[in-house]
């Protein structure tokens, strides 16, 4: 019983903590990396096949109006989709 009433006279209450902040105000805690990887000096960007590219395209194309509730698509209206989405990214190239 001795080593109980010892831990019993050692604990502190929370405003003798020594941190002069009063119980109920709120701590603005800064978050960082402690660890950042090192990219290695011969990085490449992989290469693109245009094709590759323009085959993800019409198929990203195609989920997104199958999410919108289409069933199909002609082709004709998917090559004016893939057109648009060309135009919109060349003219924010072109803003940069």
């Amino acid at each position: 019983m001795a080593t109980a009433s010892a831990n019993i006279d050692m604990q502190r209450s929370s405003s003798s903590t020594g941190s002069g902040m009063a119980s109920g105000q709120k701590v603005t805690v800064h978050h960082h990396l402690h660890h950042v990887q090192q990219l290695p000096d011969a990085v490449e960007p992989a290469p693109q096949d245009p094709e590759f590219a323009e085959g993800q395209l019409l198929k990203s194309i195609g989920a997104a109006l199958t999410l919108a509730g289409f069933d199909s698509v002609k082709p004709t209206a998917l090559e004016m989709f893939r057109a648009h989405t060309e135009e919109c990214k060349w003219t924010r190239v072109m803003a940069i």
